[in-house]
């Protein structure tokens, strides 16, 4: 598919074998003239490379001296809760430092969420190791909650290390008095709903509590994007209230009529559930999201361990709207064009704008999802369009949009009424979830569509 004009460039590639294998002779010969540059070149790697673990050490340091200065708070806590509630509170305390670290104004100050849990982990087993040595014989429990409710949130790949610690503990002189750790497992089936749009989901499944009845997790998943982000999650005494809670944060509009039924499309949930993406995380996360940032993923692991057991059949993968091929769009809009807006004044280069429209349209990580129109989304692709293409293309390619989201909409059957809350971001209103500073959005935060 030609690459418009208007886009970066990248280098092109040989064009053939013959010329690439001419390339590569060229390279060789070069490779006396450019030995030196190649010299500096391999020692600004090792300097980069021996910088990365000076940072990754300075910021261990900093993890684990929160680690300890959080300890003794942390046990205490332990030692005046039930495992229920400490596991909640554990996780709002951990969210408010977690965002706290995460404000540094120094890079080298920034801390992880993993760097920060690990670090946790180190000390509680060896708060739980010192116990066990002085022979207390109720010094350990405190510390063991915490270690054990770290294994109960941690997900991969942080988990192993719990895992190893608490192994090794067991092995050693806490054999015989620290308890087996709990099974994390639903303990009935997961249900989930999208809105109007079809782009905003509810999730939410039954786990166990050690303190009273079984409590629901509702995952908040925005699939308006790109890629898709869990928003919003945490407990609720039972589906009703999580459903309930879903719809008041993604508005009447969007959610009115929606209910909870079972998952019938297990491959996707797999893929909407969270996990953990490392440097690719999209950053920007409010201390409530931080509180769940680790819990969030575990148990969605979980819940991914239980839809494979079941071996259920994806039944209502045919009912998914398919995703339309951009080209076939592509003439279906102009054809509307023509028909629609006769008066409009057609550029010159309107072929390649309509192209271009269509392909970024359908780009993203679930292309089944891009048969979807929401006011999020339309934000987001105005931000895409005027941030990857060059400003007069842009320009066009915006004064193009609320003609493709008329279009759109109508193409895809969405209602009238929903259409017309997408239209003020296609002509440039900026979004509720758009930065302070006027550019670019944040992408986890939780909008009202």
């Amino acid at each position: 598919m030609p690459v418009p004009r208007q886009r970066k460039k990248k280098p092109p590639r040989p064009k053939s074998v013959q010329q690439g294998a001419k390339l590569r002779a060229r390279r060789e010969q070069q490779g006396a003239s450019l030995d030196p540059e190649r010299g500096e070149l391999a020692q600004a790697l090792l300097n980069l490379g021996a910088h990365r673990r000076q940072l990754d050490q300075h910021r261990a340091a900093i993890a684990t001296h929160e680690a300890q200065t959080r300890l003794p708070e942390l046990t205490t806590l332990a030692s005046e809760l039930g495992a229920t509630r400490f596991e909640d509170e554990l996780c709002a305390r951990l969210g408010a430092r977690m965002h706290a670290l995460a404000q540094a104004e120094a890079l080298e100050e920034y801390v992880s969420p993993g760097q920060f849990l690990e670090a946790l982990n180190t000390a509680a087993a060896g708060a739980v190791r010192h116990s066990l040595i002085d022979r207390d014989p109720h010094a350990w429990h405190a510390p063991w909650l915490l270690l054990s409710t770290l294994a109960a949130i941690a997900s991969d790949p942080y988990d192993d290390a719990v895992r190893r610690a608490i192994a090794a503990l067991r092995a050693g002189r806490g054999g015989h008095i620290l308890p087996a750790l709990a099974v994390l497992t639903p303990t009935g089936a997961a249900q989930w709903t999208r809105d109007a749009y079809g782009s905003r989901f509810a999730v939410t499944v039954p786990f166990p509590s050690s303190e009273g009845p079984d409590r629901w997790y509702l995952w908040d998943i925005d699939a308006c994007g790109y890629s898709h982000f869990t928003v919003n999650s945490g407990y609720f005494p039972d589906s009703a209230h999580a459903l309930a809670a879903w719809q008041v944060v993604v508005g009447p509009a969007a959610t009115d009529g929606c209910v909870l039924a079972p998952v019938d499309d297990p491959g996707l949930l797999s893929e909407l559930l969270p996990t953990d993406q490392g440097i690719l995380e999209p950053g920007g996360e409010t201390a409530s999201q931080f509180a769940e940032y680790h819990r969030s993923r575990r148990l969605a692991d979980e819940l991914r361990e239980a839809l494979a057991r079941t071996g259920m059949p994806p039944a209502a993968r045919s009912t998914r709207p398919e995703t339309p091929e951009p080209s076939t769009c592509a003439r279906q809009f102009t054809s509307w064009l023509a028909e629609h807006r006769p008066d409009a004044p057609a550029p010159p280069d309107q072929a390649e704008l309509v192209d271009a429209l269509a392909r970024d349209w359908f780009e993203g990580e679930i292309p089944q999802l891009k048969a979807t129109c929401s006011p999020h989304r339309v934000a987001v692709f105005a931000e895409h369009l005027r941030d990857y293409y060059q400003e007069d293309f842009a320009r066009q390619l915006t004064a193009l949009l609320p003609h493709w989201i008329t279009w759109f909409a109508e193409h895809s059957g969405l209602p009238p009424h929903l259409a017309e809350r997408c239209q003020p971001y296609a002509h440039g209103e900026p979004h509720p979830a758009q930065h302070p500073n006027g550019r670019g959005l944040n992408m986890l935060a939780c909008v009202q569509e």
